[in-house]
């Protein structure tokens, strides 16, 4: 497949404000007949987000053996059910991030593995608000010491949106050692 004389070989997307609509949690049945169109062309595809593994496996079922998936902001990839590339946060970091983040008044925060999320079980309506919006919820766990998988997204999220002081004091504090990133809407 050619655009403007150039090969293309791989086509990447994101999917919320891309492929997914303002439902966001269902694909137009459209896109896999496109995606396994791109396959018969020899065009791979990839799907980025920074959704769950689960999420996109379950968004993509239908042509999951057809593509790669780029989960959890780059921190997981996958290709036919099998983990590409996979990129933790040290143990004791992760620990520390979430201290710094449990300190910051009017947020709530999740952490992310290779196939789960969870968040503090006495937090019930952020895990009631959040089943409605994440696919699977997370879930609640009484201390996030009691995580017994390797952490590869760590967010906090400010239901008023992330205030100027304290996002930059996270880069101050953590550039270095972790990616810190504006997910959008709070995150």
């Amino acid at each position: 497949m050619k655009i403007h004389g150039k090969e293309i070989t791989t086509i990447v997307s994101d999917l919320d404000g891309t492929l997914l609509g303002e439902e966001k949690t269902n694909l137009n049945p459209l896109v896999y007949d496109l995606i396994l169109s791109f396959k018969e062309r020899g065009v791979n595809f990839v799907a980025a987000s920074g959704r769950t593994y689960k999420n996109m496996k379950s968004l993509f079922a239908p042509v999951l053996d057809d593509i790669s998936l780029i989960c959890e902001n780059g921190s997981l990839i996958v290709k036919q059910e099998q983990t590409v590339y996979e990129k933790n946060i040290p143990e004791e970091l992760s620990y520390q991030l979430l201290e710094d983040m449990l300190c910051q008044p009017g947020t709530e925060t999740i952490v992310s593995s290779k196939r789960d999320l969870y968040t503090l079980a006495d937090r019930t309506e952020f895990i009631a608000l959040m089943d409605g919006i994440l696919s699977p919820p997370p879930i609640g766990v009484a201390d996030y010491h009691d995580i017994r998988t390797e952490k590869n997204k760590i967010s906090i999220w400010w239901q008023t949106g992330i205030p100027a002081d304290r996002e930059k004091w996270f880069h101050q504090k953590y550039d270095d050692v972790l990616q810190v990133m504006d997910g959008g809407n709070g995150w």
